[in-house]
């Protein structure tokens, strides 16, 4: 009699119950806009589930950020998230996107990351993420 768990006993990752969700973290600094996560791309597809962070500085008028998916192959940008307000929010505060791009949220493999600042926004970003098997 075998105890503990055992592959067929694991929920299969395409119906999402029981995926391990995989989290990628980048800090903003002053005088950086863009930031490139995997930039070599990812080996496998992946669906981004969730994009949030914690103020590392209080929030300057104009201050956002923002989340979107490139094409591997012709380096096109596709937003993820909207443009998130940071401009009244003061250090340790958390934000959160208010809505996923289901569509550009799919990364095939050879797809990267960019989270793009504006006004020297300053935080510590969450990107979460989980792999896709319906993905190629």
């Amino acid at each position: 009699m075998t105890i503990g768990l055992v592959p067929k006993d694991c929920a299969p990752i395409s119906d999402r119950f029981g995926a391990v969700v995989s989290t990628r973290e980048q800090v903003t600094v002053a005088g950086t806009t863009t930031y490139n996560l995997q930039p070599a791309g990812f080996e496998r597809g992946f669906r981004v589930i969730g994009f949030r962070g914690i103020m590392t500085g209080a929030g300057a008028a104009s201050d956002t950020v923002r989340l979107a998916a490139v094409d591997g192959e012709t380096g096109t940008a596709t937003n993820i998230t909207e443009a998130i307000d940071l401009s009244a929010l003061s250090e340790n505060d958390w934000i959160a996107a208010a809505s996923i791009n289901i569509t550009a949220a799919k990364l095939k493999q050879g797809d990267y990351l960019r989270i793009t600042t504006a006004s020297d926004a300053l935080i510590l970003c969450y990107v979460e993420l989980i792999p896709s098997q319906e993905i190629v």
